[in-house]
């Protein structure tokens, strides 16, 4: 249908329960439009600035050759299911301040989305096929949700979790089992202020975007394996759950931590390897706390403390600095090094018990 144009302006429209193919425009200001309970392909722009949109429960299918767009109105349209399957490097841009709703699972398979919001409540799964874009990831659901990744990734844009219980938690999870999840790109953010954005089990996670920011009622729990990041670090309310893995910054520049929860937020075991002369920057007042082992492979940690329970160990590529090291656990504490040192900082032993020692080895 719709070789030149589907208009519904008012009135009912039911689509039933076959295929319906629109061959260009969608447009819907008026009326009640009740989409297929099968699949609805969309192969022009979607416009939808009145009326009702009922999903009925369908599939719509973004599925054209070239550049497409989509507008909505405020509250955006709920979809059911959506696929985006656009060709190599073709798009679909949400217009910007518009929101791509999807209630249940969009599957990103080929393409890319720009400008807008694409809001999940549920799955988003992303194909190996899959050409990123600009288009912000919102997770805003009122329970679980999942965020898959089957031989592909999307970078490019910023993602956010805004889940409505600070127990619901978005699972990322590595459908094609190459043990690893890729997420961010520089100039980008990962923003957690409501819920939890957690990761599958022996995972290891590149995390690269510019910024992660952990707000009031957001919670970041770690990989169990290793999560690597090339970002600033910003927590300012949240919380980060450590899950006994490793969390490596390996920015190659200089970068930023900030955390005013100090000791609530450890890391389990942390590695700087920012690359020569590179510096991560500490909050003054702020403490990069580590309970197991803190790795210092290349770079410098300036200005604020690095609180250590158990062990530092330094290596031949470290550059200094002139953060404070603490050793502050109620246990022995081990400051070892491996072909290098650590000058030109303050040094101080805070341990709980006067009987516990920090050994210094070589």
């Amino acid at each position: 249908v719709g070789s030149d144009d589907f208009l519904v302006s008012g009135g009912n429209f039911h689509g039933g329960t076959a295929l319906i193919e629109v061959e260009d425009s969608l447009g819907i200001s008026g009326g009640i439009f009740t989409s297929t309970s099968a699949t609805l392909q969309l192969e022009g722009n979607t416009g939808i600035s009145g009326g009702t949109f009922d999903h009925n429960s369908g599939m719509v299918l973004f599925q054209a050759s070239g550049v497409r767009r989509y507008t909505s109105m405020a509250p955006a349209p709920r979809f059911h299911q959506v696929q985006v399957n656009m060709g190599n490097s073709k798009r679909l841009i949400i217009r910007s301040g518009d929101t791509l709703l999807v209630e249940q699972k969009i599957i990103l398979s080929n393409g890319q989305l720009n400008t807008g919001i694409l809001a999940v409540d549920d799955t988003c799964l992303v194909d190996a096929s899959w050409d990123n874009g600009d288009a912000t990831l919102v997770f805003m659901g009122d329970n679980h949700a999942w965020l898959g990744f089957n031989g592909g990734d999307w970078s490019g844009n910023d993602v956010q979790v805004s889940l409505s219980a600070n127990t619901d938690t978005v699972f990322a999870y590595d459908q094609d089992g190459d043990q690893a999840i890729q997420l961010g790109k520089r100039d980008y953010a990962l923003s957690i202020n409501g819920g939890c954005l957690a990761f599958e089990s022996g995972i290891d996670v590149d995390l690269d975007f510019d910024n992660i920011l952990l707000q009031p009622g957001g919670t970041l729990i770690g990989t169990d394996q290793e999560i690597t990041f090339q970002g600033n670090y910003s927590n300012t309310g949240g919380t980060y759950v450590h899950n006994q893995g490793t969390f490596t910054f390996n920015g190659g520049g200089w970068r930023t931590f900030a955390c005013n929860k100090k000791s609530d937020n450890p890391f389990y075991n942390l590695q700087v390897n920012l690359g020569n002369k590179k510096v991560l920057t500490v909050n003054s007042g702020d403490s990069l706390y580590v309970m197991n082992k803190a790795l210092l492979t290349n770079g410098q940690i300036q200005t604020g403390v690095l609180a250590v329970d158990d062990t530092c160990l330094v290596n031949s590529s470290w550059d200094n600095g002139n953060g404070t090291l603490v050793f502050v656990g109620d246990d022995n504490g081990w400051y070892g090094f491996n072909n290098g040192s650590w000058n030109g900082n303050q040094f101080n032993v805070s341990l709980t018990a006067n009987t516990d020692t920090v050994f210094v080895f070589d």
